[in-house]
């Protein structure tokens, strides 16, 4: 075992890096504690190490006595920080960063999608899948341990994205909606919160009326065996949708 602050293992007890993980790491290991000499008294100098560190662990689901065993500080010391502009400024400047690291990842998934897709387009169409999804090893295994604060920011850029995009560049933001449903199905339901749930469903319902006017759209004209292989695919992968929220 490392002696990383944020260690996640998986299910087999071996250490793995997630996106989470690393980038709380690598924030810890990169900050350098502000220099006091030479500063007036009073005038605010930044966050200490040990305050700084703290910030980054409220991105994971944990108590003030887990975070106050971890890092070292009385729980009570830390009630007090969290009760400070600067420091709730610098836990939101954690959300939106890894809310955007987070959207960046999930698009660089659905570039390597294609490659997927357009073999799976070379089968018969009774043999074709629902649309592929690429999930590398561990990037988002530590999922259920964000704080559910930092979910719902992730969820509130994805539809800010969604809304600014679809129109633009469909080929990119549908694939994208289809990959960051993926990884909220993943959540237990009890893990999010109702305004999460809420934002799950509306990109959910955003996500298939694109997919259903593009059909609509592809049968008032002529059709190739593609375009019915896609229509395939699309009904496909909607019908899995459901199939999984049943299953939850």
């Amino acid at each position: 075992m490392s002696n990383r602050i944020v260690a996640v293992t998986n299910h087999n007890g071996n250490e793995i890096e997630t996106l989470l993980s690393t980038f709380i790491n690598d924030k810890i290991a990169s900050y350098r504690e502000p220099i006091r000499k030479g500063r007036k008294r009073g005038e605010k100098i930044g966050l200490s190490k040990k305050k700084y560190n703290v910030t980054l662990l409220f991105m994971l689901k944990k108590s003030l006595q887990e975070v106050s065993a971890k890092i070292g500080v009385s729980y009570g010391v830390i009630g007090v920080w969290r009760t400070e502009p600067e420091f709730q400024s610098t836990i939101n400047r954690h959300y939106q960063e890894f809310a955007k690291l987070f959207l960046y990842r999930v698009q660089e998934r659905v570039l390597k999608q294609d490659k997927i897709l357009s073999e799976n387009l070379q089968q018969p169409i009774e043999k074709l899948a629902p649309a592929p999804h690429y999930l590398p090893d561990n990037e988002f295994e530590d999922l259920k341990f964000y704080n559910p604060l930092l979910i719902t920011v992730i969820s509130e850029e994805a539809l800010l994205f969604i809304e600014a995009t679809l129109k633009v560049n469909p080929e990119i933001t549908i694939p994208t909606m289809i990959e960051l449903l993926n990884i909220f199905d993943s959540l237990p339901s009890g893990d999010m919160g109702k305004k999460v749930k809420v934002m799950r469903e509306e990109l959910r319902t955003k996500w298939i009326l694109s997919m259903l006017r593009d059909i609509r759209n592809k049968l008032m004209g002529p059709m190739s065996e593609e375009d019915c292989k896609e229509a395939v695919v699309v009904l496909s992968s909607i019908i899995e949708s459901y199939t999984t929220i049943e299953d939850h």
